[in-house]
This record gives C-alpha cells, sequence and structure tokens, in this order.
C-alpha cells in the first residue's frame, strides 16, 4: 500500500543521498524530483519546512551526518512525513540488513547500484497507478 498522493500526476520525489545520475534518469522519464540532498539534516530539514513537498525518499543507505538512511526515516516519521521511502544499499542481500530496512520503513530496497528499469519499476510498484506516467 502506497502513501502517495493519489491526486498528483506524479509523486514529489526527494532524493537523498544518491549519484546525480539518478536524478538524471528520474528527469529523464518525466519523474518530479523536487529536491535532493546529502544529509540526514538538509531532509529533515525539508520535511520540516514543508517546501518542497515531497511524497517518495529516495536515499542510498549512507548518508552524511549521525545515523544511516533508517535512523533519517524514523526521524522525518516522528516529524509527521507520511510518504513513500525507497533505498538502494550494497546490503540489500543480506537478510537481516533488508528486514530492518523494512520495519524502519522503507516499502523497497534495491541493490546498489541499481539500473534505472529498477529504480523505475520499485517507485513503479510503490505508487498508486496514477502516479506513474
Amino acid at each position: 500500500m502506497s502513501n502517495l498522493d493519489p491526486q498528483l500526476s506524479k509523486p514529489r520525489i526527494l532524493v537523498v543521498g544518491a549519484h546525480e545520475d539518478t536524478v538524471r534518469v528520474f528527469e529523464h522519464f518525466g519523474l518530479v524530483v523536487v529536491g535532493t540532498a546529502l544529509a540526514i539534516d538538509t531532509a529533515l530539514a525539508i520535511a520540516r519546512a514543508g517546501e518542497p513537498a515531497f511524497d517518495l525518499l529516495f536515499s542510498t543507505s549512507r548518508v552524511y551526518g549521525d545515523g544511516d538512511a533508517r535512523d533519517m526515516l524514523r526521524a522525518l516519521r516522528r516529524e509527521g512525513w507520511t510518504g513513500t521511502a525507497i533505498l538502494t544499499t550494497a546490503n540489500a542481500f543480506e537478510e537481516d540488513i533488508v528486514a530492518d530496512c523494512r520495519d524502519a520503513g522503507f516499502a523497497a530496497v534495491l541493490p546498489k547500484p541499481s539500473s534505472a528499469e529498477a529504480m523505475l519499476a520499485a517507485i513503479r510498484d510503490c505508487a498508486t497507478p496514477s502516479s506513474i506516467p
């Protein structure tokens, strides 16, 4: 089940810690990237400010700041953010790590690196039908 706003034509994505090529891929396929961040504090500040609003978080497991992406998502949830989160990690094949990521609230956990097709499929699978082109 997705928390993406079904009224949106496309999910509004905040990309955290990912390479700029990821942003280019999303934009090439018509997805709306509302911002990028390298650090947990930046992502939390964006969520607190509510601008730019985002309903999908796409993050790598390692982000700058205290903790990792799991800690960042838990903090976002404490701040009241209810969107959908997708994670890329080099440890996607370690069952205990994937389970912990899912427990933290990530809807999908992808291996790193991931192909454009895999990233887009994860977004499609986690989004409502009307939010993906």
